[in-house]
């Protein structure tokens, strides 16, 4: 309950600071000729604005995004927005992006104005760590229309949506310039932006769809987008099954924590990424079940809690990637498994499903550590045994790719001799022996 109660909170505390609206004045210290221009008002350094996910469906759906800034031009007078450090009468500002630094590889940008809710995608967009090119510029000094004839420079212009595509940290150069050159640019500023994955926690007592356009089965939205955490808490007082059927989805952690089972179904992918930390699948209460297909997008993590089990019977696909486990409880891998290498630290990992296409690595280690594999034979690039844990091939075949040097046993199990290539006991002791029936144990 304790860790529900946090939960909810952060997300209240950062829909609040997403809700804030800040007006930036730009101006100048003197309409004099060839003065400096500058933020006259609303600009305080270190201010970091928060960018929340936005569900898909709705404006800047699939991004990381906040519009509470507003850049303006400040008038000389004749409009609200006026103060004794605006530009001189017919300067006629405009907004640069010098520089965007962040996580490697992610971009910010802006949907810019009113074209928020008719695109898909944001209007400029920005590689961190790269120059910003030509495309970097917007206007702040609205059109000259009445009653604004004689020059002012003021500009008031609302629902510029600022995005970005991975959470992290983001620090954005800004530079006042104008046009007709009466002022000189203003030194850079820089603003602070921190992307922030959304923390929602599954409120339906029963079944439902996880990508319900509203998000009205989740405290705070559709978890969505790299880094977001999802939890699946004690609300179902029954087994419930929350279908990925809306559109593939993409998120940081996926938590269980509840004896009634929980199922996430499919038809529609899952994939597992987090621009700052290790995704997790992770079980604290109860058994669970993901029938959706996974897709690893960086090494992964599976932590189960004692007397908890995870069930994944939709598959795991990674390319190069890794998936661990962790926790002294269980993991089923039902499906194919096709991905770099397979990483058990504690527990118990029961795989049903055949590793890869023979480039699979697997390692258990870590004393009281069990790998079983199943019915399904098997075909490794290698495997690393710890001292105290155990591997045992029931009644499948076991082999090791490259043409390594094998044993047959019991007819249908196939393992490879000590000191074979691929084969890695890493223990104090290694030990091959055979077992009566169809079961082998490599252990140490």
């Amino acid at each position: 309950m304790k860790n529900l109660l946090s939960l909810l909170c952060l997300a209240v505390l950062l829909h609040a600071a997403h809700g804030q609206h800040t007006h930036i004045g730009a101006g100048a210290a003197s309409q004099t000729p060839g003065t400096p221009l500058q933020f006259s008002s609303g600009y305080t350094a270190g201010t970091t604005y928060a960018l929340l996910m936005k569900p898909v469906g709705q404006p800047y759906g699939g991004y990381y995004s906040f519009d509470g800034i507003t850049f303006i031009a400040l008038s000389d007078g004749q409009a609200e927005d006026d103060g004794p450090f605006h530009a001189a009468n017919g300067s006629e500002l405009h907004m640069e992006i010098v520089s965007v630094t962040g996580p490697s590889g992610a971009h910010f940008g802006f949907w810019d104005e009113n074209r928020a809710i008719f695109s898909s995608t944001p209007s400029v967009s920005f590689e961190t760590g790269q120059p910003t090119g030509s495309n970097n510029t917007f206007i702040l000094t609205e059109p000259l229309l009445p009653p604004y004839y004689d020059g002012d420079p003021y500009g008031h212009r609302h629902n510029r949506g600022w995005t970005a595509d991975v959470p992290g940290n983001y620090v954005v150069g800004f530079r006042i310039f104008d046009a007709n050159a009466i002022h000189t640019p203003s030194p850079t500023y820089s603003f602070n932006f921190q992307a922030v994955a959304i923390v929602s926690i599954w409120t339906l007592n029963g079944s439902g769809s996880w990508s319900t356009s509203l998000g009205t089965n989740w405290s705070a939205g559709v978890p969505f987008g790299n880094g977001s955490r999802a939890t699946f808490g004690p609300a179902a007082t029954a087994p419930a099954t929350i279908s990925v059927n809306g559109s593939a989805l993409t998120v940081g952690s996926i938590t269980f924590n509840n004896t009634n089972s929980y199922t996430v179904s499919g038809p529609n992918t899952i994939t597992l990424a987090d621009g700052t930390a290790t995704p997790t699948l992770g079980v604290t209460l109860g058994s669970h079940t993901i029938a959706a297909p996974l897709v690893l997008a960086q090494n992964a993590t599976v932590s189960t809690a004692s007397g908890t089990t995870l069930t994944l019977t939709g598959g795991v696909t990674g390319g190069a990637s890794s998936l661990g486990k962790t926790g002294a409880g269980i993991l089923n891998l039902d499906g194919t498994q096709n991905y770099a290498a397979l990483l058990a630290s504690a527990g118990t990992t029961n795989v049903d499903g055949a590793l890869g296409t023979g480039a699979s690595s697997v390692s258990v280690t870590g004393a009281g550590t069990a790998l079983k594999f199943g019915t399904v034979s098997q075909t490794l690039s290698s495997l690393t045994i710890g001292a105290g844990a155990t591997a045992t091939f029931t009644s499948g075949a076991a082999s090791f790719a490259g043409g390594c040097k094998t044993q047959g046993f019991g007819g249908s199990a196939v393992v490879p001799e000590p000191g074979s290539l691929g084969l890695l006991l890493t223990g104090v002791l290694g030990l091959l022996s055979r077992r009566r029936g169809m079961s082998l144990l490599l252990r140490s």
